[in-house]
C-alpha cells in the first residue's frame, strides 16, 4: 500500500531524524522551545502548524533530559495545544507520540522489541496469552489504536470527502503494514503525513541548516542552540553539547 518513487525531492534513504509538530502560532511555538532549551530547528507557519525539528535525532534535544517525546508532552501542556512528535532512526524504525494538552492520546513504534529499555517477560498478557491493550498502547500500540485519535486533532470531525475512502483506516493500514526490503519508514511516514495533511519535509530535514526540498528555504528557520540564536546560542549550544545525551551507538 506504500507508495513507492525514488524521484521523490525528499527521498532519504538511512537517515535519522526527529520533529515536533505544534498546533500552535509560530510566535508560541517558538516561545515554548526557546523555555525548553531547545536545539533545532523552528520551521515557518504551515496552516495550523509549525514544525520544529531536533539538531540531536536520536537523543536529548532541550533541557531537563527532554527526548523529542518528552519535549512533545511538555509542549502540548505548556501551550494547551495539539503536539505530535515523530522519529524515525536509521530509516529502520518509526515512533510516533501525540499529546493533547498534556496528555497522550495515542503512540506508535515500528519496532518495540528494539527498545533496550523494555524488559523480557515485563509486559502483562490476557488470559489467551496476548498482550493487554494498555500495555501495547505503552509499548507504542498498533495503528488501531492511535489513528483515529491522529484523524481527529489533525484533519478534524466529519466524513472524508470520498465516501470510499476513510483517513483513519488508511493510517490504521499504513502503521499495521510490515514493510518489504524496498520500502523504508521515510515512505511509510510520508504517506502518514499527506493522510494527516502535514508537512512532509521532515523527511528531508536532515539539509538543514540549508534549504529543504520541498520545504523551507533557509531564511524562514529560525535555529535555536539550546533555546538561543546567535552568539549566545553557540556559546550555549557547545555547553549543552557536552551533557545532552548523543546518538545511540550503530548495531
Amino acid at each position: 500500500m506504500i507508495p513507492m518513487g525514488s524521484s521523490d525531492p525528499d527521498k532519504v534513504v538511512g537517515e535519522s531524524y526527529a520533529g515536533v509538530y505544534l498546533a500552535a502560532t509560530r510566535d508560541a511555538a517558538a516561545a515554548g522551545l526557546v523555555e525548553t532549551a531547545f536545539t533545532g530547528f523552528v520551521g515557518p507557519q504551515e496552516g495550523d502548524w509549525v514544525l520544529a525539528v531536533a539538531t540531536n535525532a536520536r537523543g536529548t534535544v532541550a533541557a531537563g533530559k527532554r527526548t523529542i517525546d518528552t519535549l512533545a508532552r511538555d509542549l502540548a501542556a505548556d501551550l494547551g495545544a495539539v503536539a505530535i512528535a515523530v522519529e524515525v532512526d536509521r530509516d529502520k524504525r518509526l515512533r510516533l507520540w501525540a499529546y493533547e494538552s498534556g496528555e497522550r492520546i495515542g503512540s506508535f513504534d515500528s519496532a518495540p522489541e528494539d527498545d533496550e529499555e523494555l524488559a523480557v517477560g515485563q509486559i502483562p498478557l490476557d488470559e489467551f496469552g496476548d498482550p493487554l491493550p494498555e500495555a501495547m498502547l505503552a509499548l507504542g500500540g498498533s495503528g488501531a489504536q492511535s489513528a483515529a485519535e491522529l484523524v481527529r486533532v489533525c484533519v478534524g470531525p466529519g466524513a472524508p470527502d470520498d465516501e470510499e475512502s476513510d483517513p483513519a483506516e488508511d493510517i490504521e493500514e499504513l502503521l499495521d503494514e510490515e514493510l518489504t526490503e524496498s520500502e523504508s519508514e521515510s515512505d511509510r511516514l510520508r504517506s502518514v503525513l499527506r493522510l494527516l495533511t502535514l508537512p512532509t519535509w521532515l523527511i528531508a530535514s536532515t539539509s538543514l541548516p540549508k534549504d529543504v526540498p520541498g520545504g523551507p528555504r533557509a531564511g524562514q528557520v529560525l535555529h535555536l542552540r539550546a533555546g538561543r540564536t546567535g552568539v549566545a546560542g553557540l556559546t550555549l549550544g557547545a555547553l549543552s553539547e557536552r551533557t545532552r545525551r548523543k546518538f545511540k551507538p550503530d548495531a
